[in-house]
């Protein structure tokens, strides 16, 4: 029998919810008709019936109201809160709100401590509360809940009425990060309440393991859903599916299991959401999220109007069925100043951490401020948390009443006034900027569907068999008297608002320098007419608006084309709305998209995901899907841009607006095309080509899936052959969508062994080596290393490209990609200071070697001494001019083809060294001694017996040079039969650099029996009297 009973309860239970749901569906119309907000009216309705419990006679209506209260407050946030959270945070926009991430938490948390603090104190001081009705714990705990904010209803208003996109995603996020520090900060404050409180550190530490405890959690979970969703992404099923229960488990996880530390379930969930909403939506195909989208409305419609039942119902019953003994009168009147304390003490917080909040990001004006703490709708949340306070055993009935008089007039007060007048402020004090010129827009878009009307309405008035029909009936029915109505209504209001802004544009015209200067010329009768230059800023920001909404439609255009996928539409869209809110200014959505995608901390993120086996396919996934994504928005990007700028000729505008318009779409098409040029396919070249392999394959099936669609409509192909060849096409797009890249882990041993510096080292020295080095990860402007540094390390490419440049040598800036080598030059100079400063073009991956075990490694091997040598000759020539002459003026690939025509040599010293032509790279040499001739100058007498010090350039002459080495000499010689091809690079190369330089300098110096055609240059470099070695020289 009591098996039955509970079954009986719980069937009362679930049908409690279905009547809720039946009687939010009915207000839902009702409200459509009058101005009051849907979360107010049902509320209201939940009142109502908790006020007329007792005068309820029939039994099973009776027990399903008592249901409604008896539901324990944990099982409430449990069984609805949860989803209700979750849908808020997983619809944030994410890509926004990371650009707003420091003045969210400025707003979140400093700004609760503030208000509640206010509203505390305001309660013992100023409305005079004694500790019978409000001790100072509770009274701070008072102040928490009713600072907490609905995110949903909060955003829908906004929405709703035309705020800025940024302004909403600043709400948004602030009200999201508000929701877990109110929690956390309420349990922390009940515990003061109940005399239970500890240390301040105590407590301090305990709130924020509720928090990152809690964030651990959702992200865990959020890993794991991220990677389940990739798998079944193509099931709008199971995809629902999964995103419910993982919004469940992660709050029951969080809330129910030990898991050796503490934790919350809401804050669990709300970064579940965010998480989600960051990594899972890039994966969720773009037939899933529309069902997707309409199941989690419906959740959020379906849990707000349970909990305001509930809440309802209980308020009604507590306060006003059984008469509480504990409300006076006068806490009526207090609880109306009390609402306007709450809204100046939120305004009083905003206004104290406003300077703060403009050090980060964009700047928020007063407007916007006052907005910001009057638009902070109290909801669902904050009366879940009410009910779990005042079902607190440990509060006494006076407190608890009391408690929740207050925040129930306090949710009905701002569901009313505030979100019945936020639409009006934000009309009236000219926050959405644009509401004019898409006014306008408006207008024109009726004017055209009125003709368009009319134009039907006359062909079918011509067809004789249409004689009969009651023509201003139709006229009626098909709107054409209300789109008149509209129209003159419309035309009206744009009138009156243009006329009032073009007198008070004048009069600011007048008062300005500019404005008085010219009316005083035009008294003189100096000037008959004032032409200014510049376009007038109205029609430059209409025309702009109507700009960006043409640029909507191109992007939909290449959407419906499958030249993008639904993600990247959405995101370019956002990317308007972005220009749109700052349509007064110049388009900037390049900046908004550079945002999103150029993310260091996320790049260092995935690459310390890496180093972890078991999660290292994750991160790849996450790598891929990033970088995938950015490929297509920005690439969808230029292209749109491109088509506008071919089209904004058509437009009937005049030539300035025009040339405005395509320069400043130009600038932002530029920077797009610099950045997926200069990073994406530098930084990430093996994924950029299996993306674009990907994307070749999936423009194959897509069209393959038209020709199957045509072919059925034609009638050529049954449902049934339709449907079997379509299921076979789809199983290709789900494999093509499913490929993935694999990022290994690669060794530092793997990379450096196919280098060909080390390619003659063996094994067991490159293990070595590879112990001794490390990879590091630069992130794009960062440098590398500076000029004028300690000269410590050696580095090596394997990732990305650099941009090397020296103050020493105006002529070198090289940039230089995978495997090739910085500070090379370093290992040949053995200098203390670095020549050049180095920093990364793009994302940027080396492996840094110790310089002096690089010169220790130098020294033992002749390869490498080759090498490196035939690497540093080009920045050699450029730091060294003087020392290398003519290799100055040659270009680095003329310079590597004349290297081929080199030996690399090396002679003890006291050795006799012959050649035809050849540079010296180190050491010294004396001429060999021999019977002078008489004819040489006495000049060439004097230097016979010094020394020449390397680097020192030989070139091809008559006769061979004869030197005896003074020490260990390093050389590159020329290969004699092929000096003609090497006077063909020299010559080519140095006709080109004069017509680029125009230079003026007479080389015309000679000197006795060298060939003036010989090595393409015109003099022969001799050593000077004071000829030093390199390093002592320069260092």
């Amino acid at each position: 029998m009591s098996e039955h009973l509970e079954v009986a309860q719980i069937a009362i239970v679930i049908f409690f919810i279905f009547i809720a749901l039946t009687i939010g569906g009915i207000v839902s119309e009702i409200t459509k008709k009058i101005m009051i907000p849907y979360p107010a009216a049902v509320f209201l309705v939940g009142i109502l019936i908790g006020c007329q419990f007792n005068n309820i006679h029939n039994h099973l209506l009776h027990r399903t109201v008592q249901a409604a209260f008896n539901i324990d407050a944990n099982s409430n946030m449990t069984l609805f809160l949860p989803a209700l959270v979750f849908s808020s945070a997983f619809n944030a926009d994410i890509y926004i709100m990371k650009q707003q991430i420091m003045q969210i938490f400025v707003l979140s948390f400093p700004s609760l401590l503030i208000s509640a603090s206010l509203i505390c104190l305001g309660l013992k001081l100023l409305f005079n509360y004694s500790d019978e009705f409000y001790s100072w714990g509770f009274a701070f705990v008072f102040g928490v809940v009713v600072t907490c904010t609905d995110t949903f209803q909060v955003v829908k208003l906004l929405s709703n009425a035309e705020a800025p996109k940024r302004f909403i995603s600043l709400v948004q996020g602030e009200s999201l990060i508000n929701n877990c520090a109110s929690i956390v900060l309420m349990l922390i404050a009940v515990n003061c309440a109940r005399g239970d409180c500890d240390l301040l550190t105590v407590e301090l530490s305990y709130g924020i393991s509720l928090l990152l405890g809690g964030a651990f959690v959702g992200v865990m979970f959020g890993f794991f859903t991220v990677w389940w969703i990739r798998r079944v992404n193509h099931n709008s099923i199971l995809t629902i599916n999964l995103t419910i229960v993982s919004a469940y488990v992660t709050y029951f996880v969080a809330e129910s299991v030990d898991l050796g530390f503490t934790k919350n379930g809401l804050v669990a969930v709300i970064s579940l959401g965010l998480f989600m909403s960051a990594f899972s939506k890039i994966r969720i195909r773009t037939e899933v999220e529309h069902p997707l989208q309409i199941f989690w409305q419906y959740i959020q419609f379906a849990n707000e109007t349970i909990i305001f039942i509930i809440t309802g119902v209980t308020c009604g019953y507590k306060i006003f069925d059984q008469q509480s003994p504990y409300i006076r009168k006068q806490d009526y009147i207090n609880t109306v100043f009390l609402y306007l304390y709450i809204l100046l003490s939120k305004f009083i917080s905003v206004l104290l951490l406003l300077p703060t909040i403009n050090l980060y990001g964009q700047q928020v004006k007063m407007s916007e401020a006052i907005l910001f703490s009057y638009s902070g709708t109290r909801g669902a949340v904050q009366l879940m948390l009410a009910l779990l306070v005042v079902k607190e055993p440990s509060f006494s009935d006076q407190w608890s009443d009391i408690f929740l008089f207050h925040t129930t007039f306090i949710v009905i007060l701002t569901m009313l006034i505030n979100g019945s007048t936020i639409p009006l402020y934000i009309k009236f004090s000219g926050l959405c900027a644009t509401a004019q010129y898409r006014a306008k827009v408006r207008l024109n878009f009726l004017q055209e569907m009125k003709e368009q009307i009319e134009f039907k309405l006359n062909q079918m008035k011509e067809d004789y068999k249409q004689k009969t029909i009651d023509w201003n009936k139709v006229e009626f029915f098909s709107g054409l008297a209300e789109a008149n109505q509209q129209i003159q209504q419309k035309d009206d209001k744009l009138s009156k608002k243009q006329l009032d802004e073009d007198f008070k544009h004048k009069k600011e015209k007048e008062s300005s320098i500019v404005g008085r200067f010219q009316k005083l010329l035009k008294s003189k009768g100096l000037q008959d007419d004032y032409n200014d230059d510049d376009v007038d800023a109205d029609n430059i920001i209409e025309t702009r608006d109507r700009f960006l909404m043409a640029l909507k439609q191109t992007y939909w255009d290449l959407y419906s084309q499958n030249q993008c996928g639904g993600k990247a539409y959405n995101l370019l869209i956002e990317s308007v709305r972005w220009d749109l809110d700052t349509v007064e200014g110049r388009m900037c959505s390049w900046d908004f998209i550079y945002n999103v995608f150029y993310s260091p901390i996320y790049m260092r993120f995935l690459y310390n995901l890496n180093k972890f086996p078991i999660i290292r396919r994750f991160s790849g996934d996450l790598l891929f899907d990033w970088v995938a994504i950015g490929y297509e928005v920005i690439s969808t990007y230029v292209r749109a841009h491109e088509e506008m700028e071919n089209m904004i000729e058509e437009f009937p505008i005049n030539t300035t607006l025009k040339k405005k318009l395509s320069k400043e779409s130009k600038e932002n098409r530029t920077n797009a095309e610099n950045f997926i040029e200069g990073y994406f396919y530098v930084s990430f070249p093996e994924i950029i080509k299996l993306i674009q392999t990907k994307k070749s394959a999936q423009g194959c099936l897509a069209s393959q899936g038209k020709y199957l669609l045509r072919k059925y409509e034609l009638g050529e192909l049954d449902f049934q052959q339709y449907q079997k060849l379509k299921l076979q096409l789809n199983y290709f797009v789900c494999n093509v969508e499913d490929i993935r890249p694999i990022w290994p882990q690669i060794s530092i041993h793997s990379k450096l062994k196919v280098l060909p510096l080390f390619s003659e080292f063996n094994e067991d020295l490159l293990r070595q080596l590879a112990l001794q080095s490390k990879e590091l990860l630069f992130d794009k402007d960062e440098c590398i290393y500076k000029e004028g540094d300690l000269t410590r390390y050696f580095y090596i490419i394997t990732r990305g490209r650099v941009n090397e440049t020296s103050s020493g040598s105006s002529n070198f800036s090289v940039s230089k990609d995978i495997g090739q080598l910085l500070s090379c030059h370093h290992i040949v100079l053995e200098s203390t200071l670095y020549i050049s400063q180095v920093v990364a073009a793009s994302l940027v991956e080396v492996i840094q070697i110790e310089i002096e075990l690089m010169v220790s490694l130098y020294k033992q091997s002749l390869y490498m001494q080759d090498f490196v040598w035939r690497d540093s000759i080009f920045s050699l020539s450029r730091f060294y001019p003087k020392e290398f002459q003519i290799f100055s003026l040659v270009d680095k690939e003329s310079i590597e083809n004349i290297l081929t025509f080199a030996v690399f040599k090396k002679y003890s010293a006291q050795a006799n060294v012959s050649f035809q032509a050849g540079i010296l790279l180190q050491g010294r040499l004396i001429e060999a001694k021999q019977e002078q001739k008489v004819d040489k100058d006495q000049s060439d007498e004097d230097c016979i017996n010094e020394s020449l010090t390397g680097p020192l350039l030989f070139p091809f002459i008559n006769q061979t040079y004869s030197y005896q080495s003074e020490s260990v000499c390093s050389f590159f010689l020329f290969d004699d039969t092929k000096k003609d091809e090497i006077m063909k690079l020299i010559q080519t190369e140095r006709s080109s650099e004069r017509r680029r330089t125009r230079l003026q300098t007479d080389l015309r110096f000679s000197v006795s029996g060298v060939n003036r055609q010989s090595f393409g240059f015109s003099y022969l470099l001799r050593p000077s009297k004071v000829n030093l070695d390199i390093n002592d020289s320069k260092h």
